[in-house]
């Protein structure tokens, strides 16, 4: 991807933006489970 950012730089902005949405859609999706996560580990921590 960088030795070709020279040659074909709307390659590299189309990969670039294909892997932030990837990684923004990611993470909103594994938001929700964290948080569960977390707060049924505060529970253990009270009792």
């Amino acid at each position: 991807i960088v030795m070709q950012l020279d040659t074909a730089p709307d390659t590299s902005v189309r990969f670039a933006a294909f892997t932030i949405t990837q990684m923004t859609f990611l993470f909103i999706q594994s938001w929700p489970a964290q948080t569960l996560f977390d707060y049924s580990q505060e529970i253990s921590n009270f009792v």
